[in-house]
């Protein structure tokens, strides 16, 4: 992650770039990581604010996620440029932005790969191709309630399950 902010700082020097920590005890690791990387830094409790032009902020107070979602131009979810399994790449969905993920996402396999191939995420191979993918949707995003309605009529496609295997066990009882 720190070759990507690096990068991304250099292409997108306005930017404003957000950290989420999957876990908050990790705080203190990310601290020393980004100072001993000599990137600049604010942590969000020691701001009022939920953008800093060209600037990283280290989330570390709970509950914004969505808000930022919801601001947000591109997104990166994590857990996924290494064999980690993934994090949720749903939620920024819900708030009509397309995230790119990494090529390991099994926590997540459950979705089915057609949500790639449909251009709902982005899956990239190397930190190269995020930086790019992340620079083109901060420069030419799709329309959140393009990508809303898209999403939604995915998951239309996809419900029902329940039912229909309640209807099968039904037959046999």
């Amino acid at each position: 992650m720190l070759e990507a902010i690096k990068k991304l700082k250099t292409r997108a020097t306005e930017a404003s770039i957000a950290l989420f920590p999957r876990h908050m005890h990790r705080k203190r690791a990310w601290i020393k990581l980004l100072r001993s990387a000599g990137i600049d830094f604010v942590l969000r409790s020691k701001t009022n604010t939920m953008h800093h032009r060209g600037q990283l902020i280290l989330w570390d107070v709970f509950g914004e996620l969505v808000q930022v979602y919801n601001v947000a131009v591109a997104v990166f979810v994590g857990g996924t440029l290494r064999p980690c399994g993934g994090q949720n790449f749903l939620e920024p969905l819900g708030s009509g932005l397309v995230p790119c993920i990494g090529p390991y996402w099994e926590n997540f396999s459950w979705v089915g790969r057609e949500i790639v191939e449909r251009g709902l995420v982005k899956e990239v191979r190397d930190v190269g191709e995020l930086v790019d993918a992340l620079v083109r949707d901060i420069h030419m995003r799709r329309p959140r309630e393009e990508v809303l309605r898209e999403a939604a009529h995915y998951i239309k496609e996809r419900q029902g399950g329940t039912k229909q295997a309640c209807r099968e066990i039904v037959k046999w009882l």
